[in-house]
Parts: C-alpha cells; sequence; structure tokens
C-alpha cells in the first residue's frame, strides 16, 4: 500500500503532462473543404491528355549501351489501360533485351495538388523502382519528364530526362537522356509506339 501512495504524485504528475500535450480533437471538415478534397480527387483535363494511350501498340526500341559504338535495337509490345477510376495509366510491357525475356510495368498520372505528371516504372533487369515528374506544354502532345536512376556499375544515382512527343492518336516517342555532373547528356533510348 505504501508503494501505491508514493507511486501516486508520479502517475498524476505523467497524466496531468499527457492531458496537456494530447491533440485536440479536428474540427469536423467544412463544405468547402470537402469540395476541395473531392475535386483533387477527380481526373481532370490532364488526365485526358493520356487518353488516346489506352489500347496495345508495337514498340520499337532502340538503345545505348555505354562503350558500345553502334545502338541495339529490338521490339517489343505494350498495353495500356486506365486503372483506379481513370487517375492511373497502367502499362505492362514485353519483349526481349540482348537475348533473354524482357517485362515490364510502368504507372503514369497526374497530381493534382502538385500539379505535374507523375510516374514509376520497374522490370525484369532490376529490382528498383524507378520514379520521375514531368510537365507537359499544355496540349498535351510533349511531356517532359525529369527523374534518376541507380547506375549499377558505381551505386551512384544518375539523372535522367525523357521527352514524350504524341504524333497522333496512333503513334508516340520517347526518349530518355542520361545526364552526367557537367550537365552533357547523351542517349539512353528511344521508344516508339505504334498502335496495333
Amino acid at each position: 500500500m505504501s508503494r501505491t501512495k508514493h507511486l501516486f504524485p508520479s502517475i498524476l504528475a505523467a497524466t496531468c503532462f499527457l492531458l496537456t500535450v494530447a491533440p485536440v480533437p479536428a474540427q469536423e471538415p467544412s463544405e468547402a473543404d470537402m469540395a476541395a478534397m473531392m475535386a483533387a480527387g477527380q481526373p481532370g483535363e490532364h488526365h485526358g491528355h493520356m487518353a488516346f494511350m489506352e489500347g496495345s501498340w508495337n514498340v520499337a526500341a532502340t538503345f545505348w549501351m555505354p562503350g558500345s559504338p553502334e545502338p541495339m535495337e529490338t521490339k517489343g509490345e505494350a498495353t495500356y489501360q486506365w486503372i483506379l477510376g481513370g487517375r492511373y495509366m497502367q502499362q505492362t510491357y514485353t519483349g526481349d533485351f540482348m537475348g533473354a525475356k524482357f517485362e515490364g510495368m510502368g504507372i503514369t498520372g497526374y497530381d493534382n495538388m502538385g500539379e505535374k505528371y507523375v510516374a514509376t516504372w520497374t522490370d525484369t533487369m532490376n529490382t528498383a523502382i524507378m520514379s520521375e515528374t514531368g510537365q507537359c506544354d499544355g496540349t498535351g502532345k510533349k511531356t517532359v519528364w525529369k527523374g534518376q536512376i541507380p547506375d549499377p556499375s558505381t551505386g551512384q544515382m544518375v539523372t535522367t530526362r525523357t521527352e514524350q512527343v504524341v504524333e497522333s492518336n496512333d503513334k508516340f516517342v520517347m526518349t530518355a537522356y542520361l545526364t552526367s555532373p557537367d550537365g552533357t547528356e547523351s542517349p539512353m533510348m528511344k521508344l516508339v509506339y505504334t498502335r496495333k
């Protein structure tokens, strides 16, 4: 009993402290707050710029390998489909790379709050998830993406810039460049998508 009696002031002090730092319950959101939240989560104009991508595509791929004098060419197939209520476009890609089967998956969307395009990509050649952000020219015909990818030979992150140019509803081209520390760019890959 005496031990409890001695602990009581400490327990009381701790309880009072917790009551003073405990968060105050948030107020109920207003109708304006709810409307803004709903609007931020709805597909908009920039999602519409991606709508033409839905469907199946043949892909002619060109890769520039470090130290190789000639680019490597290969072919693949891609399918784009809307997911999550038209908020994101998912790409699944199959092809071959250096004689081996190659598979990849990407998700592209537009962040209404951040006012930028967002994309992730991963494939069977690595275990990293690459991400980029982009801005379009206002018409959706040209989008410039910037991001970073890991360099397996150095373990360092390398800056990338990718241009996506829509030539028509049935053809678009993505060209990716590596940016060296001094700011010079070198081509990494070019993908020409032609609708099936």
